[in-house]
């Protein structure tokens, strides 16, 4: 399904936000946003989670890093990150799935924590 309306109406709530920031619709804008930020990771998990079941460790795990740091602050941020060291464990090439628990266990202790 093409998300480029979802992204488009982001980019607008967005930019209704910082030009207006104190709108009476503001609070509303923001939930608008949120919405739409969780739209948008629930689409990106669910191909990652796409890639898992047919065994593509890999692209799961690069699918689901690009997205960690967009969602911090939103409720599926614990589960992407769960999602992220099952999958990077998953792994095939050691090489690989070194250097991926490298990157993240510097990035954040939990990861450190998993690995």
């Amino acid at each position: 399904k093409d998300i480029t309306p979802i992204k488009e109406a982001l980019l607008h709530y967005k930019l209704l936000r910082s030009k207006h920031p104190k709108s009476k619709y503001s609070k509303e804008v923001e939930a608008k946003i949120k919405k739409i930020e969780t739209t948008l990771l629930k689409k990106e998990i669910s191909i990652a989670d796409f890639y898992y079941s047919k065994k593509k460790y890999l692209s799961s795990s690069l699918r689901l890093e690009r997205i960690l740091s967009s969602s911090v602050g939103n409720p599926l941020h614990e589960q992407i990150k769960k999602n992220l060291v099952k999958s990077v464990n998953k792994i095939k090439d050691p090489f690989k799935k070194r250097s991926f628990k490298d990157k993240l266990s510097k990035k954040d202790p939990y990861f450190k924590s998993q690995f």
